[in-house]
């Protein structure tokens, strides 16, 4: 994970004071705690604290959670007293916008992301999504992996509402990110929206004729696993022979239950 943009103070705690979405009076007094470690090597730790009954209605498996292609694991301690769960190789942004979420109910906008340090790659380099985009983006794999399917929903018809609306494709580094991320989860709509969005808007720059920059994804490309190329490759040939109709895309068709 890249550097973070800004200074932060180390060993931070979080408590989101904006109980919107649920009343605080309806809450128990009841608490988790949290360490986040990101993937850079060596991170220190930030906390969140969030309250119990948000987490029982939400991820009603916690503290299980999501392994690809196994069984369920349980979060481990952090601290030897077991006050603290962590959370391994996800960017402090990414969960503080997981727990922007739990108390209101909604995504993290961009003027919301802004006030706190996030990836500089989400500003910077080939990422050119905006924010809040990028944001769902990982907001997905959080909620995949501690099986929050509301968020899952709410990240999904997210982004399928913003690319659908500007009829253009994920830049070529988000796309092989995601893949990275779900390669060994079987048939996850986020995926398969990627699959089905590329097949139906295409990138126009490949499709300019006049490109100059070809060798840039023709080496991008290479990083992508050729599972994702077959699968458009096969949507193509569903359209083709069995009409446009497997060419349309609905939103339910990306939402779990």
């Amino acid at each position: 994970m890249a550097d973070q943009v800004g200074t932060a103070r180390k060993d931070r705690t979080i408590v989101n004071q904006g109980l919107n979405y649920l009343s605080f009076h309806m809450m128990s007094s009841k608490m988790v705690h949290f360490e986040v470690f990101p993937w850079r090597p060596n991170p220190d730790p930030v906390k969140f604290i969030i309250h119990k009954d948000l987490l029982d209605r939400y991820a009603p498996d916690f503290p299980y959670f999501r392994v690809a292609g196994g069984p369920p694991t349980q979060l481990k301690s952090s601290s030897d007293d077991g006050e603290a769960y962590r959370y391994d190789y996800c960017d402090p942004a990414v969960f503080r916008g997981f727990v922007h979420w739990l108390y209101t109910g909604k995504l993290p906008t961009a003027d919301d992301i802004r006030k706190f340090p996030y990836p500089r790659e989400w500003d910077e380099g080939k990422e050119n999504e905006p924010l809040a985009v990028n944001m769902a983006f990982e907001l997905y794999i959080v909620a995949l992996e501690l099986k929050v399917l509301a968020l899952n929903n709410a990240t999904m018809s997210f982004l399928f509402d913003y690319y659908t609306e500007w009829q253009i494709v994920p830049s070529m580094d988000r796309i092989r990110s995601v893949i990275h991320d779900l390669e060994d989860y079987e048939d996850e709509p986020l995926e398969n929206f990627l699959v089905d969005i590329c097949y139906r808007v295409g990138d126009k720059n490949l499709a300019d004729t006049r490109m100059t920059n070809w060798k840039e994804y023709m080496d991008m490309s290479l990083n992508i696993d050729t599972s994702f190329l077959l699968a458009i490759y096969r949507r193509h040939c569903m359209v083709r022979l069995n009409g446009e109709e497997f060419a349309e895309m609905n939103k339910e068709d990306y939402l779990v239950e």
